[in-house]
């Protein structure tokens, strides 16, 4: 992603009015949210969001641009109406621009249009069958609807394409563990663990589920997450393990810390599966409607 970006950039500097360039630097600075750049939200995505309309002010009808623009729009401002109206303009731009699709899919599950989101998906996939991460955003659409099924076998597909694809075997762990599939989903948790770099809690992880279970095995993985530095940047998917532990005091506390932190995770929390536990709570839904999500 460095690399990738360092290039960008230098394509700018032959030729600082070249919009495909700075769509490049916009999508750099996006897809940030693994921490490839080793840059905050509050860091990365006013970047992205810059490059974007300086692409577009280059050339209002580029599809790529648009389509970054949009995915700043819904992860980081948060705002909702206006992250459609890009991807929309995106797609009239280029109906045929695969990840617009996609990023629409993943809009679109956020505010609970789930058969929308299918679709979108299974366009982007029409476009660019072999790519990875699309095939993984249909079968994350199939989970945000509750499809568990269909999405187990969309994840392992996936898999197939990439064994190493270190997202999804996170995603596979969380179906499972909505299908109470306890075993099958540390496993994958494990995989997905050991591929980010983090073997020694893998380790822990795993002797904690062979000795005492799910949860502690998700106990162990929460006090390595809180006592981390980044423990603030993390806080949406230590709300969602506390969740699955069924501890909702402490959920509600940690996505209060999401929200301080403009964590992109909040942007699912309407149809997030791994809240269902604690969805009727009242505080719990005082943070979904802080959100301002479209009815």
């Amino acid at each position: 992603m460095k690399k990738g970006l360092q290039y960008f950039q230098q394509a700018i500097e032959k030729d600082p009015g070249y919009a495909l360039a700075y769509a490049g630097v916009a999508d750099s600075y996006a897809v940030n949210n693994g921490g490839y750049l080793g840059l905050t939200p509050q860091e990365a995505r006013p970047r992205a969001k810059a490059a974007a309309m300086k692409a577009l002010e280059i050339d209002d009808s580029l599809a790529e641009a648009h389509t970054n623009l949009a995915d700043t729009y819904l992860y980081y401002d948060w705002d909702f109406p206006k992250a459609q109206q890009e991807f929309l303009r995106a797609i009239a731009a280029n109906p045929n621009y695969p990840t617009a699709h996609q990023w629409y899919s993943e809009y679109l599950y956020c505010v609970g249009r789930h058969d929308e989101a299918i679709a979108e998906a299974k366009r982007a996939q029409e476009l660019d069958p072999l790519s990875v991460a699309i095939s993984g955003s249909v079968a994350d659409a199939y989970y945000y609807a509750r499809k568990y099924d269909q999405a187990i076998e969309q994840y392992k597909k996936t898999l197939q394409m990439d064994p190493n694809f270190r997202p999804v075997h996170f995603q596979l762990a969380d179906t499972y563990t909505q299908k109470r599939m306890d075993p099958e989903a540390v496993a994958e948790w494990l995989r997905g663990l050991t591929l980010s770099g983090n073997s020694a809690l893998a380790v822990a992880g795993g002797e904690a589920f062979r000795t005492s279970g799910y949860q502690a095995f998700l106990q162990t993985w929460l006090d390595s997450d809180i006592k981390s530095p980044a423990a603030n940047q993390r806080a949406y998917p230590i709300a969602r393990n506390y969740a699955f532990l069924g501890k909702k005091n402490e959920a509600v506390n940690w996505l209060e810390k999401a929200y301080a932190a403009r964590s992109g995770g909040m942007v699912r929390l309407k149809t997030d599966p791994a809240f269902d536990s604690v969805r009727s709570d009242p505080d719990f839904q005082a943070i979904v409607s802080r959100m301002n999500f479209p009815l």
